[in-house]
Parts: structure tokens; sequence; C-alpha cells
């Protein structure tokens, strides 16, 4: 009996799944529960219930057509990296999505993708690395480099930055005109 009842289900399974679900609005992200509902369910673990939901997010983004695979996106990356806030690859990846793949205006997915940075950075100010990330993005990625500057400024204050991102400041710095022979001096030293 119980194997009948477990081959019915499955068929029914893969019948239901082979059934077309329009979602043209992206219903099933509506349901999506809150942070503090995910903590309670957690019990604890919310960094292990962050990367559920990240495995999630990357999984149903890759599924979804050109027109509703984006819907919702950045509601979603605030969810993980409030579950976890110290979660660096959900700030890198949630960015990149936005910026690269998610439709909208240059200024909307800027405005999206700065405000994902600075989440980051406020939640580990200790990390250089996210603060050198931006830098890079909105630079290669979006073209400001004024905004490359403010990141790659933050990125430097931090005794263990790598060299690197400092003479990208200061190449940055000399083309916005903002390099004077001081910081030249403050630099080598």
């Amino acid at each position: 009996v119980r194997a009948a009842v477990l081959a019915g289900t499955i068929a029914t399974e893969h019948r239901l799944r082979t059934l077309p679900r329009p979602d043209p609005l992206g219903k099933e992200l509506l349901y999506l529960p809150s942070p503090t509902m995910l903590k309670l369910l957690s019990l604890g673990n919310e960094g292990l219930m962050a990367d559920a939901v990240y495995v999630w997010a990357i999984q149903y983004y890759s599924q979804f057509s050109k027109s509703e695979k984006f819907l919702y996106l950045e509601k979603v990356f605030d969810l993980i990296t409030d579950l976890d806030p110290l979660y660096f690859d959900a700030y890198r990846m949630g960015a990149l999505i936005m910026q690269v793949e998610a439709p909208g205006r240059p200024e909307e997915k800027r405005h999206a993708v700065t405000r994902l940075y600075d989440k980051g950075i406020a939640a580990m100010p200790g990390s250089w690395q996210l603060a050198e990330t931006a830098a890079w993005d909105c630079y290669l990625g979006f073209r400001d480099t004024a905004l490359a500057v403010r990141y790659a400024e933050i990125a430097v204050r931090h005794p263990e930055a790598h060299h690197r991102i400092r003479r990208a400041l200061g190449v940055w710095r000399d083309r916005e005109g903002a390099w004077g022979i001081e910081d030249s001096i403050a630099y080598w030293q």
C-alpha cells in the first residue's frame, strides 16, 4: 500500500511539473518570508538559512525568461544579507547580477548596487575587500570614476589594503584632477 501511495505521489508530482505555470508577476516571490520569520524558522542558524536562500536565489534567477527574471532581485539579496550581514559573496554576487543582468536604467542599477555595497561595508567595517570590489565594479561596470574613488578611499583606510587598490586610487584621483604632491608623498610613505 505504501509503495502504491509513493508511486502515485511521484507520478502526480511529475505530472504537475510538466503543466505550464505562467508566473508573469513573479508571484512566487510575493510569499517570500520576512527576515524576522526566517530567523525564527532557522532556530539560531541564520547563516545556514542565508546559504539556503542564496542558493535558491541563484537557481531562481537563472531559470526564468528575461522579462520575469529579475523581479524583486534587490529585495531577495537584502533578505539574504539581513539573515547574515557578513555574507561577503551575497553582496558581491547580488551586485554583479544587478549590474550585469537586471533590466532598468543605468542610474537605477547604480543606485541598487551602491545600496547593497554600502550595506555590506557598514556590516563589515574591518574588510577592505568589499570596498575594493565596489570600486572596481563602479569603475569598470558603470564607468563612474568618482564613485570608484569613493569606494577606493574606503578600502585604502585599512592598513592591510592591497597595493593594487592604492595604485588604482592614485590613477583615478589623478584623472579626476584631485591628486596632488601631498597625495604622492603620502602614497610613497
